[in-house]
């Protein structure tokens, strides 16, 4: 009974994002059996998928990131958009209409407008790596950054190092209790359950890659918080050179994939 109480606080959620869309030729038929290449631009990490019989395509567990997206297909050209930005937990849609030639041939976009979010409803606001690294927060502690995001404010009693050695800026959201909010690392809880509700580690300001802040309308997962939702991703490898001796030597390095 003690185990099955409890079960549900014993989980990860997930920090990846999905890429989703339909390919269709210039008549705007589907075109089933296309290959669907989604690159993340700083690792060269490509993950490949195939179109169903009505031209839908779905890639999940993509790190956040930006990708390149190629679609080939017997016939047609190949179809290339580049920078497509995806953030923590996110789901966006990149429709493909293909043009006919051979697949040597093909019709690159690059630079286009972000697409709209159209395939989850939540409210939040995501902090890039630049954000996190410049905006300023005391302490260079990045959960003072929660103050930024609509219908959060510092909760008025701020608890002690004694009770928070973690010494995470304490919120309110939206009206609700303090201990309503859930935080995650790459992943995996954060969060003090069945005590204070107190985000357990903050992680150092140079380690995250991206931070999301969600307030309202949270996916089901989520069920377990009725105020925010913070998520961090933190830093991993890439093809780039970078750091101080990079910068001292002046090498210039390119990742290409």
């Amino acid at each position: 009974m003690f185990a099955l109480l409890f079960a549900a606080v014993l989980f990860g959620q997930a920090v990846s994002g999905v890429l989703t869309g339909y390919v269709t030729d210039p008549s705007k038929t589907p075109v089933p059996g296309a290959t669907v290449t989604a690159t993340e631009m700083r690792t060269c990490v490509a993950t490949k998928r195939t179109t169903d019989s009505s031209g839908l395509y779905i890639i999940t567990n993509l790190l956040p990131g930006v990708y390149s997206i190629s679609v080939e297909a017997p016939g047609f050209q190949r179809s290339i958009r580049e920078n497509v930005a995806l953030s923590v937990d996110s789901k966006v849609a990149i429709d493909v209409q293909l043009v006919l030639g051979t697949v040597t041939e093909a019709v690159t976009v690059s630079g286009a407008s972000p697409p709209l979010q159209t395939e989850k409803t939540d409210v939040n606001v995501v902090l890039s790596q630049q954000q996190v690294e410049s905006l300023p927060a005391v302490g260079r502690n990045v959960s003072e950054l929660y103050n930024l995001t609509p219908g959060v404010v510092s909760n008025f009693f701020q608890i002690g190092k004694g009770e928070n050695p973690s010494e995470f800026n304490n919120t309110l959201v939206n009206g609700q209790f303090f201990g309503n909010s859930e935080y995650q690392i790459d992943g995996v809880t954060d969060t003090a359950y069945g005590f204070s509700g107190f985000q357990i580690i903050v992680p150092n300001q140079d380690s995250v890659q991206e931070l999301k802040i969600t307030t309202a309308d949270y996916d089901p997962e989520y069920g377990s918080s009725a105020g925010m939702v913070a998520q961090y991703v933190t830093k991993s490898g890439t093809n780039d050179l970078h750091g101080s001796i990079a910068q001292q030597k002046k090498i210039v390095w390119a990742a290409r994939c």
